[in-house]
């Protein structure tokens, strides 16, 4: 708009698709509205990589005034290299007139500074007699407007080097004189990839398209079409930012807010495909959708931010979730250990497989588990637990052997430690909703073993983490009652309604936090991940984390702080990890910010599960049975006895004395006795009133000690050592319940390796040696009850016939 006077902005609203800035110049209020639609029922629309700017004026003085519009686009979108050569060209189609703009020499499938090397750059507007346009010198095409209100028409050159000089496509509207614009003004830009990633089959590699290909043959369709349905677009998107907006609301203002933040954020972070096969036909049943990890690195499909994400595709639409899970679930043809992939590949878009061994077995698998279930469940569909069973039956058996007891396994947290508490509920929780898959598929078998395996687990868990002290939940077994960790991956325990967890342990986790948000180790900006995470805030565990407290003073203090340090951080975009002081980041516009949606995606309807008819055929790749099975749990449906506990009935046996707690014994013997609470000590009658209210002076909230006086961290991971459990877990290993597909797995795939249990860590006492000198004598007479423990605890499902299948 020509204007003698600078426009001032004098206000900004942003909602789940749209950011409404407000100026006034001179007598004129303009408002400028940037909508990218979030299509939840449409997936041709939602594939559209387009989005509107449109442009209203309004005279404040009532008086008519003369408007001009004027707005231009350079080529910086089109490479991460700004000496590159682009070509341009504008076409006028019978309904709009649009420039694009390419590099010469694309790079198909290549990024440059988180910039595709590929793309077509698209810049349109609707036809109109008072439309004019120009590309030349961005001075050049500014000025001639500033002078004439319009543009020339013309174009200076049809190529040149991106900013040398920067070339602006501009285009010029002339509304006459008005006191007020009838319709928006609006502008459609696009950023179009022919080929949109690369899927690998075999050896070979599978090209993926955008989805709305299907629909479309050639581009100034897309764009006729896209320009076309702004009118409609504007509704629906108003239509769903209300939805949002008024369910959130009912939480608090500021939850609001932070949904609105993290929409687009996290499906801008998609891409839409399908295949297209020999025939030249689409296939239509051949969706995925893709994530990059975006303000973080490159990979496609992360597992673990996919994880944090979830909350969003769930409540927006659940089939996006199944589109981004199922290419993850195909890619394990070739993998060949016994746990998750972490992602689909390390650099975007080129799904090159995750091959390698890695150390978070525990959280991808139960993070694969928990969002396989969560899909079936609001979707219905059961088409993926079904065709890809073997996979997760895999996964779950891994759980049962490692979960209770994470010695090694990491998290994709910045610190690490052993025996987290927080990881082994997250496997056990990753059981129980293999339970569900196995009851909603018809294996009936699994379904019992894996219940009755979460529910050993989940009880010794609790026996355990609540052994130090029985009114809070330690960061580790075994810690003190200063040691604490915000226990997000409770979450997937309400989410999927598998009741892993009593209440008590959501008031215990709800009280404690209270303590801690009003202690000096919080920040306006959040709360640590835990009391050793030296101020390092996860604004996706975070509401996580909030939408399983009991008390909704201390969910709502959560949810104002991510906010506050949203609302501070001028400096970067919404980030999913910062300091407390919300200055230093990562995870820049991370789609993992669909954890904002964590509250609303608890009230998601869950449905009844479909799957497949017992005869249709199944494209899976099912894995050779393994003996991957539970060396920790109890005896409950089949479960190995937990080691500890069959230690310390030898030790019982052979000194044939009365003991109050074996467990006990063993700390006395070792010269720990009073220094620590045995996590095998427990009795539930004695611990029920463990959600006492913490107390602030009796219970100081500091740093975890350092380790001086203390036990190996965890004892519990100490009492045995290498040898002693795996003789343990090789005598008494059960096998993973096989499921009833029928089918080789394919030739390049190899079973999955054997996983040997962990070494004991380090002693910080000489007192442990004399419990490390008890255990060399346990080991000797371990193969002596071998038999009689073979007796006493029934094996789980088709452990015989694979145990005497085994070479």
């Amino acid at each position: 708009m020509q204007s003698s006077n600078i426009s001032t902005a004098t206000g900004v609203e942003i909602t789940s698709t749209r950011t409404i800035y407000t100026f006034q110049a001179g007598a004129m209020s303009l408002r400028i509205t940037y909508l990218s639609p979030i299509e939840a029922a449409d997936a041709v629309k939602q594939s559209l990589p387009f989005t509107y700017v449109s442009f209203e004026a309004n005279s404040t003085d009532g008086k008519p005034h003369s408007v001009q519009v004027y707005s231009d686009i350079t080529a910086e979108w089109v490479s991460g290299d700004r000496s590159s050569v682009v070509t341009w060209d504008t076409t006028k189609t019978s309904s709009t007139t649009f420039h694009r703009v390419k590099l010469r020499d694309p790079k198909p499938l290549i990024e440059n500074q988180n910039q595709a090397e590929d793309v077509t750059l698209y810049y349109a507007m609707a036809n109109d007699p008072n439309l004019s346009y120009r590309i030349g010198v961005s001075g050049d095409c500014r000025d001639q407007f500033v002078t004439t209100g319009s543009l020339s028409g013309t174009a200076s050159t049809n190529s040149g080097v991106i900013n040398n000089p920067f070339v602006s496509f501009a285009f010029a509207l002339d509304l006459g004189t008005i006191t007020q614009t009838q319709q928006p003004t609006t502008i459609s830009v696009g950023i179009v990839r022919d080929l949109v990633a690369s899927f690998p089959i075999g050896s070979t590699s599978r090209p993926l398209y955008p989805y709305f290909a299907s629909q479309y043959s050639v581009i100034d369709t897309v764009i006729d079409s896209f320009v076309a349905d702004y009118t409609s677009a504007l509704q629906r998107a108003a239509a769903l930012d209300t939805r949002i907006t008024n369910a959130a609301s009912q939480i608090s203002p500021h939850y609001a807010n932070l949904v609105s933040l993290a929409a687009r954020q996290t499906i801008g972070a998609t891409e839409l495909t399908l295949s297209n096969g020999t025939d030249g036909v689409w296939n239509m049943s051949d969706v995925r959708m893709l994530m990059k990890d975006v303000g973080t690195s490159s990979r496609m499909n992360p597992v673990e931010v996919l994880y944090a994400s979830f909350p969003f595709f769930l409540y927006l639409n659940a089939t996006y979730g199944g589109q981004l899970l199922k290419p993850l679930l195909e890619s394990q043809q070739f993998y060949d250990q016994p746990y998750a992939a972490r992602d689909l590949g390390s650099a975007y878009p080129q799904a090159a497989g995750f091959r390698n061994p890695h150390s978070q077995g525990i959280e991808q698998s139960a993070n694969m588990l928990i969002m396989s279930l969560a899909h079936a469940r609001a979707s219905g569909d059961g088409s993926l637990i079904y065709r890809y069973y073997d996979y997760l039956n895999r996964w779950a058996g891994y759980l049962v052997y490692n979960s209770l007891l994470p010695t090694t396994d990491q998290t994709n947290d910045p610190e690490q430690y052993t025996n987290s508490t927080n990881l082994a509920i997250k496997g056990i929780i990753g059981i129980k909703a293999m339970a569900e898959i196995s009851r909603a598929v018809g294996k009936d078998n699994d379904t019992q073993y894996y219940l009755n395996a979460s529910a050993t687990m989940s009880n010794q868990w609790r026996s355990f983490t609540l052994a130090s002290d029985p009114d809070h939940i330690p960061r580790f077994y075994g810690g003190t009652n200063s040691s604490w960790s915000i226990m997000y991956n409770l979450y997937a325990d309400k989410l999927l309604q598998t009741n892993v967890v009593s209440d008590d342990i959501y008031q215990l986790t709800t009280s404690y936090l209270k303590t801690v948000l009003g202690s000096n180790l919080v920040s306006a900006n959040g709360i640590p991940l835990s009391s050793v995470a030296q101020g390092q805030v996860n604004a996706a565990w975070t509401l996580f984390t909030a939408a399983i407290v009991t008390d909704p003073d201390v969910r709502n203090s959560l949810i104002e702080r991510v906010w506050t340090a949203a609302n501070n951080a001028s400096n970067y975009d919404f980030a999913s990890a910062y300091g407390l002081d919300a200055k230093s980041s990562s995870g820049m516009s991370s789609p993992a910010m669909g954890a904002m949606f964590s509250i609303l995606a608890l009230g998601v309807t869950a449905q009844k599960i479909n799957v497949p008819s017992s005869g249709s055929s199944s494209t899976s790749q099912p894995q050779k049975t393994n003996v991957i099975g539970p060396a920790v749990g109890g005896t409950i449906g089949g479960l190995a006895i937990l080691g500890t506990v069959v230690i310390a009935v030898i030790i019982w046996r052979r000194r044939t004395k009365n003991r109050s707690s074996p467990s006990q014994e063993l700390m006395r013997e070792g010269g720990l006795e009073g220094q620590w609470m045995s996590p095998y000590n427990y009795n539930p009658q004695e611990n029920a009133q463990s959600n006492t209210q913490l107390n602030n002076q009796s219970r100081p909230l500091l740093s975890d000690p350092p380790p001086t006086n203390t036990p190996p961290e965890p004892v519990v991971g100490s009492i045995m050592s290498t040898k002693a459990r795996e003789a343990m877990a090789e005598r008494y290993r059960p096998a993973v319940p096989s499921s009833n597909v029928s089918s080789d797995p394919p030739a390049s795939s190899s079973p999955p390796t054997e996983v040997s249990y962990p070494s004991a860590a380090p002693g910080s006492s000489s007192q442990v040696d004399a419990l490390r000198a008890e255990l060399v004598e346990i080991r000797r007479v371990m193969q002596g009850i071998q038999a009689e423990a073979a007796e006493r605890f029934e094996a789980p499902p088709n452990y015989h016939d694979i145990q005497s299948q085994r070479p």
